[in-house]
């Protein structure tokens, strides 16, 4: 506790100036919309980058499981690959043909944060309006 009470006391002047800037950033951000609209958007994109780190962390963990996931998958769909195709025993084959509208697109992304234990889950990815 002494040490830094001297710490404090040697640099009194410097830490006079960081709480007296910080004062200064909180009101200009809180008192004017475009400042608080920047910080905000500089915020979400240092959380969205420290969630996609901590995604890809994750994600590195559970790689072992994923890959014997994909193995079983995998072997399963050979499995039934011969079983996808019919032989044909008429001469004809008739095919009723319709026109189907898409109602939408799919767009593959990763989930890099979400919540499950509120009360309005959300969920976070690495696709955006921009991507489709």
């Amino acid at each position: 506790m002494r040490n830094l009470v001297v710490f404090i006391w040697k640099n009194y002047f410097f830490v006079m100036f960081l709480l007296l800037e910080a004062v200064c950033i909180s009101l200009l951000v809180q008192n004017n919309k475009f400042q608080r609209a920047s910080f905000v958007n500089s915020s979400n994109k240092m959380s969205a980058s420290v969630l996609s780190s901590a995604e890809n962390v994750q994600q590195y963990f559970y790689l072992k499981s994923e890959n014997e996931r994909l193995a079983k998958e995998n072997a399963e769909l050979h499995t039934h690959d011969l079983l996808s195709f019919s032989v044909m025993v008429n001469d004809r084959y008739t095919v009723n043909d319709t026109i189907y509208r898409q109602k939408y697109t799919y767009t593959s992304a990763k989930v890099v944060g979400n919540s499950t234990n509120l009360r309005n889950n959300y969920l976070t990815l690495d696709k955006g309006s921009k991507q489709g």
